[in-house]
This record gives C-alpha cells, structure tokens and sequence, in this order.
C-alpha cells in the first residue's frame, strides 16, 4: 500500500472522528495498520510482548499513519487527545508509535497542555524505545526554541522515573547536532545523570556525550578532561562507553596519551601486525589462537576502532567477503577425511562467524548496512534450543561432530557475544534463547558433551584472550559475587534490571515458600548484585557477612583473597557447590 493510499484512508478516519467515541477511529486505524505484513519481531524485547499487544509493524508504516493524524490534530489540539491517550494506553506497540507523531506537531501549538501530557505518557512507558519515540517528538520544539524550552527539561532530569529521565537526556543530546552553540550547556544538563545507576538513564547520558561531539568539540574535551578519571561506578560505565565510541581526535589529550602508549606497547604491536596479515591462512582449526580473526577480536576488546592505522586495511578486507545470506566469511580448508574438498575456499560457519561480526560491531560499524545484513542473518538463524552447527549452502551437509538436532556450545557463545553490542537485542528471543542454551548446559554438565564441548576441569582454567568455551568466555558479562554466586543469573536482580513488578511478586512468592519466609514481599525484590557499596541490594546480601568480608578487604571476589577459602565459605559451598565451581576456576589463575 501506497502513502497516498495511507494518506487517503487516514483522511477518511479522521473526518469522521469524534472526540467522544475515540474507540471508532482508534479501530480504524489499528485495522489499517494490521493490512501491513509484520516484519520480524526478534529484536522486539520480550518484555514489551508481555505487557501489550506487539504485532511487529514496520515502524515507518505506523509513522506515516500518525504523520495523517498529525495533520488534523495540530489544529485540534484538545479534540484529539483523548484518542492520543487511548491510542498510547491500549493499543499497543503499534498504538504508541502511532499515537507520538501527532505530539511533535500538538505541542508546537499548544505546548503548555501537550508537553506535561508528554511527561505522562512518558512514566508509563514500557522499554526505551517508547521514551525515546516521545524523546524524538520533544525535541521538536526544544529544537525550535531552545532558550523557551531547553530549561524545562531539568524536571525531566530531576524525575523519580527513569524512562522520564531517560527521554529528557535524549532531547538535551539531540539539539547540539543543530545548534552547536549549546554543546556547554547540554553537556552540563546531561552531566547531572553521570552518576545515575539505571542502565537505560546511562546510555541516554553516554549517547549525549557522543552527539555533543558532532557538534562543538572543545566543550566535550573540557567534559570529559573535568571528570577523567571518575570517582563512581555509574560514571565509569558511561565515560568508557563514551570515550570507546567517539573517534580518537576528539578525545582529550591525557585520554590519547593513554590509548598512544597501549598502542605501542610490543604485544599490542605484534597483535596489530598478525591482524594486518588478514586472511592469513586458511583456517583449518577453529581455536588456532594464532590466526588473525582472534588478533582482530582482541584489539577489538581493547578498543581499537575501524579507522586506526594498522587495522583499517583488514577489516575493509573482512567486509570484501560477504555471503549471499549476509554472513562475512572466512578462508578455510575442509579437510577431505572430514567432508571437505581440501582446498582453500571464502565461506562461512557459525563457529566463526559471529566473532568478524563481534570485530566489526566493536569497531564502530553497526550503522553499516552490511553489519545490519550480518546482524540480521545471525538473528535469523537461532532454532528454538539456541544456534546449532551451521554452515553456508555449499558447504552441503558439513558440520561438526555431534548430533545434528543439539545446539553448539561456542557457536552461542559467540552469538551472544555479538548481539550484546546491538541494544535492541539485548533481550530479544534470540538472546534469551542462546543464554538459556548455556544455562542448560552448565546445570546438565555431568550428564554428556555437546559437539565435544564439556565443563570439567579445561573449562574452569581462566583464559585470555577469548578464543574457545571456557568459564570466563561464557560468563564475561555477567556479575560475579563475592561467594562465587552469579548475580546476573539471580531472578532478584533479574526483575530488578527489568522494573518488572510481576517479576518481583513471582520472585517474592517463590522464596517465600523455598525458604519459609514469610516476610518477604515484592517491594522487597531490589538489587543490582552484591559487589561495590553503590546500587540496591537484597536485604540478605546487604546483611550477608561474606559481602562484609570481601568489600573491607576489598577483594573483587573470595577467590582473590589471601585466607581463601575460609570457614565462611566452606559452609557456604555445602548448599551452593556451583559457586565453588566459579571461585575455584578463578583461584587456579592464581
């Protein structure tokens, strides 16, 4: 369908519309919006599929609806917000989408009754794309007349509700790619959630940092030069996040100093001279250290970027070759003994794969058309136990050794490692669907080996870089305790990382039962994980000695310790032997 066609059927809808009945035209609009084929809903979160109806509507479809809507609606500012509400309210992901379009052209009429309207909306949203849709409707007028409206957003940095925060941030680092001249200032606005703890507010903050530079650099050196190092855990997050996307000329000068001196040192050296060598060799072993895929990954940890001397000419060269299927390929040689021709040949397998995407991501190119090819083909390829052993087409029906129907341990890996980098998909069903397939693994590991890949003693040996399946590889993001327990895993911290207040009565009602507590209800469930003094935590972890204990020797975890392990803990491992298991792998490094 046409956007004249749109435009036409729209108009029909809204000549009829009466602000008495919204329930007519919302109808209407949502039955014209489900003649359009859904799109993928991969990177839909998971969480926003479970709180409202979430069809998978191309989101320039449903613009070009509220765009139709918009038209009207500007001149009726009052007469239409009731369906703005009910559309926002009760019609879903669609709905929402739809329903901010007309709010970027109502507020520009009648700013006093649309933009606290706004802020409304805004507390109920319900994952980050809704603030930022409200966010990108904001910045409208703050664009038009900053000295009137760029003050009014310090409520929205000051409200107790992160999404309102998170949308006020995004306004005030959108308007210096426009006007340049208030770069200072909007540094300053965001500046006040540098030490803010939720993790939605923190890359709003880290993305006004970055967009600042876009438009007058002096003020962002400043910044960053007044608060390098930082003092507090939330800060550091936003500042590295910041200073590993910004392009290195616009970082201050202690700050490439610093990243002068690591490229200089002799094995960072070696490193880049190995990935400029790129293809190499044909790959014939999947965990040849030596290889350049595996220097490319580790420079890419240390923040290496696309454009950096040294590097540049190999990832052009890994962007050359790229599938039909979108996958970006690597030189191999298939053994005959083991299915192949013998040859050396450009193609792809998942069990490499997803690392040129992770190099490519980390470098700065997830905006490039064919990383969003890769990212999508990835996506597109998880079963409903994980990502299996897959191969390109002509490869026929090569793969490795194991069942056919089971998941491969380091292909998940590998995937997760490189969606994590791509924030819609951070809880998408395909990285649910991968974590759980590396939970089951862990939790069944005595049971047999997957594709050959088992958890015994190899896997608890703590290794660097990231080449094969390891503890450390598979648990990289995640938060360890100080007693070995995995905090990230925990449904506390879970449904606190979520705001999700079901999760917290779910999580409440289980252990009142598991652990005869009755005390325990769902306002109870707040946690960021045990380590630092900063953050929420669980009432037992804020009492929990072993915590006491490791932050006032300040150890990151017990296994760093000198009296390790200690009476403490080996009570502690007689219910909880896996975090022996993860303390012990750490010790052994020692």
């Amino acid at each position: 369908m046409s956007k004249v066609m749109i435009s036409a059927i729209v108009a029909q809808i809204i000549a009829a519309y009466n602000p008495t009945a919204p329930d007519v035209a919302a109808s209407a609009l949502r039955a014209l919006w489900l003649q359009f084929e859904p799109k993928s809903m991969a990177g839909i979160k998971i969480e926003q599929r479970k709180k409202q109806e979430t069809v998978g509507i191309p989101v320039p479809v449903l613009k070009s609806i509220g765009k139709e809507v918009g038209k009207v609606a500007r001149k009726r500012v009052d007469d239409f917000i009731p369906l703005i509400r009910l559309l926002w309210d009760e019609y879903g992901r669609e709905g929402r989408v739809v329903a901010v379009m007309p709010l970027a052209k109502m507020e520009l009429t009648a700013p006093d009754t649309v933009i606290p309207l706004m802020m409304e909306l805004c507390r109920t949203c319900i994952t980050w794309e809704d603030a930022d849709q409200l966010a990108m409707a904001l910045e409208v007028i703050v664009r038009q007349e900053p000295e009137a409206w760029l003050p009014a957003m310090e409520p929205w940095l000051a409200d107790e509700n992160k999404w309102v925060r998170r949308a006020g941030v995004t306004v005030v680092a959108r308007l210096p790619m426009k006007r340049p001249a208030y770069v200072a200032r909007c540094l300053d606005l965001a500046g006040r959630l540098l030490h803010d703890e939720e993790r939605d507010v923190k890359r709003a903050v880290s993305f006004a940092i970055r967009l600042a530079a876009r438009g007058e650099i002096a003020p962002v050196r400043d910044f960053l030069a007044r608060h390098v190092p930082p003092e507090d855990p939330a800060a550091t997050w936003v500042l590295c996040d910041a200073i590993r996307s910004m392009a290195k000329k616009f970082l201050p000068a202690d700050v490439q100093a610093a990243r002068a001196e690591m490229l200089a040192h002799p094995q960072v050296k070696a490193l880049i001279a190995q990935a400029a060598a790129w293809p190499g060799y044909a790959l014939k072993r999947h965990n040849d250290a030596k290889h350049p895929i595996y220097a490319l990954s580790t420079l890419a940890d240390f923040g290496l970027r696309a454009g950096d001397l040294g590097v540049a000419d190999a990832i052009e060269a890994v962007m050359v070759h790229q599938s039909p299927e979108g996958a970006f390929q690597i030189l191999v040689n298939i053994p005959k003994s083991f299915g192949g021709t013998g040859e050396d040949a450009w193609t792809w397998m998942l069990c490499d794969t997803p690392t040129l995407l992770y190099i490519l991501l980390t470098v700065g190119l997830r905006d490039d058309g064919r990383v969003q090819r890769a990212v999508e083909h990835l996506v597109g390829l998880v079963d409903e136990n994980g990502w299996l052993c897959v191969s390109a087409p002509e490869l026929g029906k090569f793969r490795g050794p194991g069942r056919k129907a089971d998941p491969c341990p380091i292909v998940n890996v590998y995937a997760l490692k490189a969606l994590a980098l791509v924030p819609e998909l951070l809880d998408s069903p395909a990285a649910h669907v991968g974590a759980e397939m590396l939970l089951w693994h862990w939790e069944h590991q005595s049971e047999r080996k997957i594709y050959m890949f088992g958890i015994g003693t190899d896997f608890r040996k703590l290794k660097y870089p990231f080449i094969w399946y390891d503890v450390l590889h598979v648990v990289e993001d995640k938060i360890i305790a100080y007693c070995g327990l995995i905090c990230t895993e925990c449904p506390a911290y879970i449904a606190t990382q979520a705001d999700d207040d079901a999760a917290r009565e779910r999580v409440a009602a289980q252990w009142r039962a598991e652990f005869d507590a009755p005390n325990i209800i769902a306002e109870a469930i707040n946690c960021d994980g045990c380590l630092g003094e900063t953050g929420r935590k669980f009432a037992h972890c804020a009492e929990c000695k072993i915590r006491a204990c490791g932050v006032e020797r300040g150890v990151i975890n017990c296994a760093h310790c000198a009296d390790y392990a200690c009476e403490k803990l080996e009570g502690f491992f007689g219910f909880a032997p896996d975090a022996r298991a993860v303390l012990d792998g750490i010790r052994a490094k020692f």
